[in-house]
């Protein structure tokens, strides 16, 4: 088994020159942990129109993963970003669905203190010819650490959690508990 820790902070969005006037954008990302497994973060939503998109927002994931399929994601996958806006109306109370404006991959092998990710956009409304696509500005953290796991007890029925639970044990926890009752 390992420990992945893996630690986001999504900074600022910039180059976004012709945004859907009202409505929100927020980023959404998938961390890989591996075996075909993801985890999904939606940052909070922002207003679409004004100046660039700011949300300064930190996330940490901690996990207890099998080893080798770990460290295969973290080599062959990075973290998947998408762009996405929400209307602000909503319809009997509920939240409006969401749609993509960019998706963009960052490998966690070029993960340095700071990055800038570029969106590869599909709706026409988001960039105008010639000009850069929007880029999101991130910093990007990943540990991976092996854990050792503990040798299981013959009397223990709970999976190695070091407790070895003889009948003197027993007495003395019982003894301590009533003493302080």
């Amino acid at each position: 088994m390992a420990q992945l820790r893996c630690e986001m902070n999504i900074m600022k969005l910039t180059n976004l020159d012709t945004s859907p006037t009202s409505g929100k954008l927020f980023i959404r990302y998938y961390v890989y942990v591996g075996g075909g497994r993801r985890v999904r973060i939606d940052t909070r939503e922002v207003p679409s129109a004004g100046e660039d998109p700011h949300w300064g927002e930190e996330s940490s994931l901690e996990c207890a993963v099998p080893s080798n399929p770990v460290k295969k994601a973290i080599r062959e996958r990075g973290v998947l970003f998408e762009l996405r806006w929400r209307r602000d109306e909503s319809c009997f109370g509920m939240k409006a669905k969401s749609k993509m404006l960019g998706r963009a991959e960052a490998a966690w092998e070029d993960a340095l203190v700071e990055k800038r990710v570029s969106f590869a956009m599909r709706s026409p409304l988001t960039v105008t010819e010639g000009c850069k696509p929007p880029t999101l500005l991130v910093r990007m953290g990943i540990k991976v650490r092996d854990l050792e796991l503990r040798e299981k007890h013959k009397g223990c029925d709970c999976e190695g959690c070091g407790w070895i639970g003889s009948e003197e044990d027993m007495f003395v926890a019982a003894t301590a508990a009533t003493i302080y009752d």
